[in-house]
């Protein structure tokens, strides 16, 4: 990659990956970083700061994180702001039909995923601009 295509990269709004898992997230955010560059969170609360102070142009989450607290919040101001959100999830056939009426995700892949379904979610949903 040539110096112009990082800077031109740096001006890109980011992908948000949303997991609480490290090895998910640390893996994904490799994957996801041929797209776009990756600001990751591992809580509901270091997601919100990230899509309070930089572009995002797509949230890529795990519906689940061990810690409950803020995310039909921060799913809901995804929502608001317009930000496609691919929702990744290993829960019951209920509860994906629950998720998905509740926070309208652009994709919902569950768990496991292949890479080529996540990078087809991706490229189909990525917004180079907010």
């Amino acid at each position: 990659m040539q110096s112009t295509d990082l800077v031109a990269m740096s001006a890109l709004p980011g992908i948000l990956l949303i997991d609480d898992d490290l090895g998910v997230r640390e893996g994904l955010a490799d994957l996801l970083a041929s797209v776009a560059p990756v600001r990751t969170a591992g809580s509901w609360q270091s997601a919100r700061r990230v899509l309070g102070h930089e572009p995002v142009g797509l949230v890529v989450t795990d519906y689940r994180l061990r810690e409950d607290e803020g995310e039909v919040e921060l799913l809901q101001e995804v929502r608001s702001l317009g930000v496609p959100m691919i929702l990744c999830t290993g829960a019951y056939p209920s509860e994906l039909q629950q998720a998905r009426d509740r926070f309208r995700p652009d994709a919902l892949l569950g768990k496991p995923f292949s890479l080529d379904e996540m990078m087809a979610a991706v490229s189909r949903l990525y917004r180079k601009a907010p």
